[in-house]
């Protein structure tokens, strides 16, 4: 297993941060970027501590009974507890940090669904990490952002055997045709592994020219997935530097409807000379599909068009040269520990 990875959030966290390697060698602590680290997501920092103890649907002890906890809550396991739950639904409430450091916990059955409760508005500033999720069932996704939640961080999560269809894979952002986009979403780190025959959706119905919903992703390693990793539509600006991706069967990453994505640093490798990247899947082209710093690895093929509009980036990524040490510390530490 990958030791710990320290780095500070804040004082107190890397205190905890400390505290969490000590107890749990194995576990992953790294920071947020991208959208997510702008936006200023904390999760349940500073908020209570709920322990999940046993692996039961729900009541006490639960992790439906800790995440529908009202006020900001770090909901941690048991140390070593070991097993499958079934997907405890909606989030009530934000400012959450789910971590599975120190036991081996399996999310089955649908989707954790973050979006809006009818009494505390908007769900917000959540942290997700260090979890397993599979057999979700048909055209559910693992977790699914719909608007109008915002600040949501998934990190060292591994997917696999996800329900395929439009609206099944591992991750879905996705903004309805009433919706004002969603804001401040990084994706890190994680393990999209076969089976899967999708990895990421993003897209927002009706956002072609406000372009409100923006995603990070980087460090992931799409493994064996036939395509969306991730797919890009509709209005959306997504950011993916220093990902891995390897053996897709119908493209790597798509673009299109008016959608706007830079690719910095990334690992194709196909043997065959399928798309690594489009910009025009299933709909009219992206505005614009910029790449640069690639290592290819076999017979890919990147398509690129347009001008990607850098200044609407809120942060600056910290870009690792893509080589085979890139690609092999992706392989090591992506996915839960």
């Amino acid at each position: 297993m990958l030791c710990a990875i320290l780095t500070a959030l804040s004082p107190n966290e890397t205190e905890a941060a400390g505290n969490m390697a000590l107890l749990y060698p194995d576990s992953i602590v790294s920071k947020p970027e991208g959208f997510a680290a702008a936006a200023g997501i904390n999760g349940g920092s500073g908020g209570k501590s709920i322990v999940v103890v046993n692996l039961n649907d729900s009541g006490p002890g639960s992790l439906r009974d800790a995440l529908n906890s009202p006020g900001p809550r770090i909901v941690t396991f048991s140390f070593g507890l070991t097993g499958t739950i079934k997907s405890p639904g909606g989030l009530f409430y934000g400012d959450v940090t789910l971590d599975g450091a120190g036991a081996k916990i399996t999310i089955t059955g649908g989707s954790i669904f973050i979006a809006k409760s009818a009494t505390k508005g908007p769900i917000s500033n959540c942290i997700i990490k260090n979890l397993t999720f599979g057999n979700t069932k048909a055209d559910k996704s693992a977790i699914t952002i719909v608007n109008p939640a915002h600040t949501v961080w998934i990190d060292h999560c591994t997917f696999y055997d996800n329900s395929s269809g439009f609206l099944g894979q591992p991750i879905a952002v996705w903004s309805d045709p009433v919706g004002e986009g969603i804001t401040g979403i990084s994706v890190s780190w994680c393990h999209f592994k076969t089976p899967n025959r999708k990895a990421l959706l993003i897209g927002a119905a009706d956002q072609i020219l406000k372009k409100t919903t923006r995603v990070s992703f980087h460090h992931n390693w799409f493994d064996g997935v036939d395509s969306r990793s991730p797919r890009i539509g509709a209005g959306t600006l997504a950011h993916g530097w220093n990902n891995y991706l390897s053996n897709w069967t119908e493209y790597g990453v798509g673009a299109s409807a008016y959608a706007d994505l830079l690719l910095e640093n990334n690992i194709f490798e196909s043997a065959s000379n399928i798309y690594g990247v489009v910009t025009n899947y299933n709909g009219p082209y992206a505005s614009s599909v910029n790449e640069s710093g690639s290592y290819i690895i076999g017979a890919p093929k990147l398509q690129t068009v347009g001008t990607f509009p850098k200044d609407q980036l809120t942060y600056k990524a910290n870009l690792e040269v893509a080589d085979d040490a890139l690609k092999s510390r992706i392989m090591v530490g992506a996915g839960a520990p």
